[in-house]
């Protein structure tokens, strides 16, 4: 079956231009002077203040205006410049960027009676990006599949769940994680509508044929999964939120659930408690290799709370008011964390401990949820 047409736009079809023109090139001299990193977030908390800023602990260095708030962000893993923003429930398009040039490239949007859901990822030769779809009256999710260079849709393939939300490529770049939340709400609307009936899992998929490779549930059915961090051995950290007004009690829940290899998906009763204090809501999460350890956001808390994802141990807790992203430093050693305020904090990946002397706070700045690392090779 051929997939529904695409709304597309080009460079060449369609600029910003003034809005182009106003950023200059990013290069080396721009990064952190201390990290040689960027830093890319969806910004903005009303119409007319959406962009994608680009910016180090020092200053803002790019502004991407935006019709659509953003919500997630990708980079292509062969060419560090391109970053893709993808607008949020219920938004329809997303804008794909030139950090390296200054230039909004392209933009795409999602086919006609669906949502994006914030989320996409590029595949591992940089040559294609996936892009999450849901459908504006069921549900139903889509990975929409487009041309990373030229926007072109290719195809698309199911979700095998409804509410999708984030979709992260595995390891070896031959599958893709599927967070479906399990939610429908109303098209115009953001309270959903099937608690009694909602179906949430995490789904396997592969990224070249789009057949399910498996599918997994955690023991709450009302728990919402949302977002992912992929390890290199292909653990998956998948973090939920609870839907509280589906519940007879106020028992904490998990919120946090770790997936590995062969195995099956598994919630984290160490640190049960801060289900509560987290107000049955976490939001973003990054995962380190080397110390194990996932970090996870929760702007309902004001609080990152710290796992062990081989132990399932929970670690360390920080206060920070309404953090948002999370993201790992270009080295490995610093979890990235930014507040809505413009606030941004690093904290070690070993020692769990936060680098006060690291703290900043950017005027005119009200970082999204997301938050995404650019190294020192952007140019």
């Amino acid at each position: 079956m051929k997939p529904p047409a695409p709304y597309l736009l080009r460079r060449r079809e369609l600029m910003l231009g003034s809005c182009a023109a106003a950023m200059a090139p990013l290069g080396c001299d721009d990064a952190d002077p201390a990290t040689g990193e960027l830093w890319a977030s969806a910004q903005g908390s009303e119409p007319g203040s959406f962009e994608l800023v680009v910016a180090n602990a020092q200053r803002v260095h790019a502004r991407f205006p935006s019709e659509v708030r953003g919500h997630g962000l990708a980079v292509n893993p062969t060419d560090p410049a391109h970053v893709v923003m993808f607008g949020r429930r219920p938004e329809r398009v997303a804008i794909a960027c030139d950090v390296g040039s200054g230039e909004i490239v392209g933009r795409i949007a999602c086919a006609s009676g669906r949502h994006l859901a914030g989320h996409g990822c590029f595949s591992l030769d940089g040559t294609r990006l996936f892009v999450v779809e849901a459908d504006l009256v069921t549900g139903e999710g889509t990975i929409a599949v487009f041309d990373a260079d030229s926007l072109e849709r290719l195809g698309e393939f199911s979700s095998y769940g409804v509410g999708p939300h984030e979709v992260v490529l595995m390891p070896g770049g031959d599958a893709l994680a599927v967070a479906n939340g399990g939610l429908i709400t109303e098209p115009d609307g953001r309270d959903p509508i099937n608690l009694d009936s909602m179906r949430s899992s995490l789904v396997f998929v592969d990224a070249h044929t789009g057949a399910v490779l498996g599918e997994h549930t955690v023991a709450e059915p009302k728990a919402s999964l949302r977002h992912l961090a992929i390890a290199r051995d292909g653990t998956v950290a998948v973090v939920m939120q609870i839907q509280r007004a589906a519940l007879s009690d106020t028992d904490p829940r998990p919120l946090i659930a770790i997936h590995r290899p062969g195995g099956e998906l598994e919630s984290l009763e160490s640190g049960l408690e801060l289900g509560t204090t987290m107000d049955d809501y976490a939001g973003a999460v990054a995962v380190d290799d080397a110390s194990r350890v996932a970090a996870v956001t929760s702007p309902r808390g004001n609080l990152v709370a710290f796992w062990d994802i081989d132990t399932a141990e929970s670690l360390a807790v920080q206060r920070f008011d309404d953090v948002s992203g999370v993201a790992l430093s270009a080295d490995g050693t610093r979890f990235i964390l930014s507040g809505s305020g413009g606030q941004l904090r690093q904290t070690s990946t070993h020692t769990l401990e936060e680098q006060p002397a690291a703290r900043a706070r950017l005027e005119d700045v009200r970082w999204d949820n997301h938050l995404l690392t650019l190294g020192p090779q952007v140019s």
